[in-house]
């Protein structure tokens, strides 16, 4: 509203008190009009100032509400990708669950037929453990062939065989055929014998003599020592200096 138009509305008012009573003077109306439109100059400032602060308000609101509106598209598009993502997890988990029924069902299954199996080849004992039903593996020719394969593989087929020399000077002996010195007051040790019986024979002295290694030791020991010498490990056979083999057990 402009100060003209102020001025105006204030002259329309005297006008009217005019016709009403004495007239005021023109100085008197000027003053009054001046206050007046002073008044009213002010009021329209701060009416102006105050739709200023408004109007910076409403914009400051604007500017909020495409803030909040912009937050809200970028958190409603994290929600979708969310539930997308959840969506795809819970699929992959009932493809997964799918797979662990299988899996399980697979091993259910195979348990039967082991559980079924090793009765077939199993018994229990007087403690209640489980034992292998040799008597049923035997009852084909198959069982009794992997039997007997899987007890001689078990075995060893070589043992060791010690020789020790208790005589004043060096021995020589055979073994299987082979020559084998014995040094005076030492052991020798030979190793990978075959199983079974094995011949030595005291070379110039005596005869051959047969030894067997067998299990549970797959070993055995031979002395070369005078005739008084004490037996330690019977039975054994002892050769004497001048060499004949005493049998211990006969004295």
């Amino acid at each position: 509203m402009s100060v003209r138009t102020v001025v105006a509305c204030v002259l329309s008012v005297m006008v009217l008190f005019s016709r009403a009573g004495a007239a005021p003077t023109i100085e008197e109306r000027i003053a009054k009009l001046d206050e007046r439109a002073t008044v009213l100059h002010k009021k329209v400032n701060d009416l102006e100032s105050n739709v200023a602060g408004i109007t910076s308000s409403v914009e400051e609101i604007y500017g909020t509400t495409e803030k909040l509106t912009a937050s809200a598209d970028k958190a409603s598009k994290r929600v979708k990708a969310m539930e997308d993502s959840i969506a795809e997890l819970n699929a992959l988990i009932h493809k997964l669950e799918l797979k662990q029924d299988a899996l399980i069902g697979g091993l259910d299954r195979e348990l039967v037929s082991v559980n079924r199996a090793l009765s077939d080849i199993s018994d229990y004992d007087e403690a209640g453990n489980r034992i292998l039903a040799v008597r049923n593996t035997m009852q084909s020719k198959k069982g009794r062939e992997q039997l007997s394969d899987v007890v001689h593989e078990s075995l060893k087929r070589k043992g060791m065989l010690r020789i020790h020399n208790k005589m004043p000077y060096d021995q020589r002996i055979q073994v299987n055929g082979g020559d084998y010195d014995v040094r005076a007051g030492q052991t020798l040790v030979i190793n990978d014998v075959p199983l079974g019986t094995l011949t030595t024979e005291l070379v110039g002295w005596e005869a051959p003599r047969n030894w067997t290694i067998a299990p549970p030791t797959y070993e055995q020991t031979i002395m070369i020592e005078p005739a008084r010498a004490p037996r330690v490990a019977p039975p054994r056979v002892v050769y004497v200096d001048p060499p004949n083999f005493i049998d211990d057990w006969a004295r």
